[in-house]
């Protein structure tokens, strides 16, 4: 029958559903797994490496004890060798001073032999080899040596010690178990994506599950309610507005509200989920928070320091316009009095920041440092010639930008002054000033810079946004000191204490070493700075005319590439769809 029809497709979307559901609960738990075995290789390889130098430390230890003994050694045995020949020394002495005494006793005893007739009596007897000559003291003979000489040892040099003791193959080991650390983080980040993946497409699969069976559902209510209009025509009229109520059935809103309501009632499916953050990922966030880490000093994560004075360098190099002498052009560009001497100025400075050389470069970073300067003191330009010439010079200084970090930098400083800078226009001509007497004028009358700069070309290139969202994105980490925290947060996990904590410890720490919990929580703070970021640039795209799809395919680009949640994706797109409805409206 039409009825069992109905039924046995509805069954069928069911079954299917259910399989569905199931080889996607198994990739996700196959996923999971992967990223535990490479997270247990990676403390398995942590391990190692440390092992491998402590083996290495202790070799060195002994190496350099050694050397320590051989020196002492070698010391010593250059302290005998010295006194030795000192001692030599003194017998060379005592043996002169021997043979000049000896002399004269010698000849006395001759002369005395010579006159006694009968020498046999006076025959040579053979002297004992320590006998003492007649008249020396025993005292000044020389002394045998107690001691007999040091014998030479053989000298062991650094390099001899450290092949005996094998220190080149033991830093090559522990070298080599860095690398293997190295490779093992590599791999977990490559499975973390997989999971962030799985779990995406998961997800994806699931709501099509969903909708799937819905549509299934749906088309069998129409088909039981044709069936019941066939058999029941007395019934007509109600059956028509039953089937006209089911038509008005928005499958995905009345899902969303499902969940909704099943999310605030105890023992739902749903229950604990109350945020829509879990169909983001870390893998990307962690990838950025890691380049992030190694640029540690003060670069951001385009690799080039985020600073409007780039490039500032000595005013004797050649070609580079003195700062003090662009803040005097910048102070006549704001002259009322003298007009030969504002377009002296305006000329000047166009001049100066109009090429995109690194010269240029520098003129731009010392014009927009004397405009910042300058907004503190005076915002409101009082003649249209002045105006005009200001409006010319910071277009001309953005037609010359690149998009290397200085000129990034200058490019978002413009924009912050071109919104800044204005003048008072009347509504009756729309081109004069109004009144002295009225001092403060209505908002509306203000006629700022940032109405001469919509529709430039830089705005227009994709790679300028690009460069200025990771500017800003690195600025953000390090003013707010999210991966110093971080860092923090892990030792303390790891330890259970922060004392004797100092920063060359916590340069060390990487975002592997987080617990699972703590990089869930470094994804969420990346993605809130992301956030934020981008929609700062995002609504800066709107005002200065980039369009409502540029400013889309800005957003969604980013989004994508920071692995942002869909819940803030569809934030920023209703932020830019609302920016624009009231541009129209206004």
């Amino acid at each position: 029958s039409a009825g069992g029809k109905v039924a046995s497709s509805a069954m069928e979307a069911a079954h299917r559903t259910q399989k569905r559901g199931e080889k996607r609960e198994l990739a996700l738990l196959d996923a999971a797994k992967r990223a535990d075995e490479a997270q247990a290789i990676l403390n398995q390889k942590k391990a190692e490496a440390t092992k491998m130098w402590l083996i290495y430390q202790e070799a060195e230890d002994t190496v350099r004890e050694r050397l320590v003994g051989i020196e002492k050694e070698r010391e010593l045995g250059k302290a005998r060798e010295k006194e030795k020949e000192r001692r030599m020394a003194r017998q060379e002495v005592m043996k002169e001073k021997f043979v000049m005494v000896a002399q004269p006793v010698q000849k006395d005893v001759l002369k005395l032999v010579s006159k006694v007739e009968d020498l046999s009596d006076f025959a040579p007897v053979s002297q004992p080899a320590d006998h003492n000559p007649v008249g020396v003291p025993a005292t000044v003979l020389p002394l045998p040596s107690s001691r007999a000489p040091s014998p030479s040892f053989s000298q062991l040099d650094k390099s001899e010690l450290e092949l005996k003791f094998g220190l080149a193959e033991k830093i090559l080991a522990a070298t080599e178990a860095d690398n293997a650390v190295e490779d093992a983080a590599g791999s977990l980040l490559n499975a973390l994506s997989s999971v962030d993946t799985t779990h995406r497409s998961a997800r994806i699969a699931a709501e099509a599950c969903l909708l799937c069976a819905a549509k299934m559902q749906k088309q069998s209510l129409l088909a039981l309610i044709k069936i019941e209009k066939e058999s029941l025509q007395e019934q007509l009229k109600a059956i028509e507005v039953l089937e006209a109520e089911v038509e008005k059935i928005d499958v995905r809103a009345d899902l969303n509200m499902y969940i909704d309501l099943d999310k605030q009632y105890p023992g739902g499916r749903t229950e604990g989920h109350r945020d829509d953050s879990d169909d983001g990922g870390i893998a990307s966030a962690l990838a950025v928070l890691n380049v992030h880490s190694y640029s540690d000093n003060g670069t951001g994560l385009s690799g080039q320091r985020g600073c409007v004075l780039e490039g500032w360098g000595s005013e004797e190099e050649g070609g580079i316009i003195g700062r003090e002498d662009i803040e005097e052009y910048v102070e006549d560009l704001f002259s009322e009095n003298d007009t030969n001497k504002l377009e002296r100025a305006i000329d000047f400075l166009v001049d100066a920041v109009k090429d995109p050389n690194k010269t240029a470069q520098t003129h731009r970073a010392y014009v927009c440092y004397a405009l910042n300067a300058k907004r503190s003191e005076q915002t409101e330009i009082k003649g249209k010639k002045q105006f005009d010439g200001l409006c010319r010079v910071i277009s001309s200084l953005l037609s010359g930008c690149s998009t290397s970090g200085g000129d990034i930098a200058n490019s978002k400083m413009c924009m912050m002054l071109s919104q800044t800078f204005f003048i008072v226009e009347n509504e009756n001509d729309g081109g004069t000033e109004l009144p002295n007497n009225i001092e403060t004028p209505d908002r509306k009358n203000r006629l700022f810079v940032k109405s001469k700069l919509v529709g430039h070309s830089l705005w227009n290139d994709d790679d300028f946004w690009d460069h200025a969202l990771y500017q800003c994105i690195s600025e953000a980490l390090t003013q707010s000191e999210v991966m110093h925290n971080l860092q923090r947060a892990a030792i303390a996990f790891r330890t259970g204490s922060l004392e004797d904590v100092n920063d060359e410890t916590l340069r060390k720490v990487k975002w592997h070493d987080f617990a699972p919990e703590q990089r869930l929580e470094a994804a969420a703070q990346l993605h809130s700075v992301v956030f934020a970021q981008l929609g700062a640039l995002s609504h800066s795209m709107i005002e200065f005319g980039c369009g409502f799809s540029r400013a889309v395919a800005f957003v969604r680009r980013s989004a994508v590439r920071h692995q942002l949640p869909i819940s803030q994706r569809t934030a920023l797109l209703q932020h830019i769809h609302d920016l624009c409805e009231q541009n129209s409206e206004s």
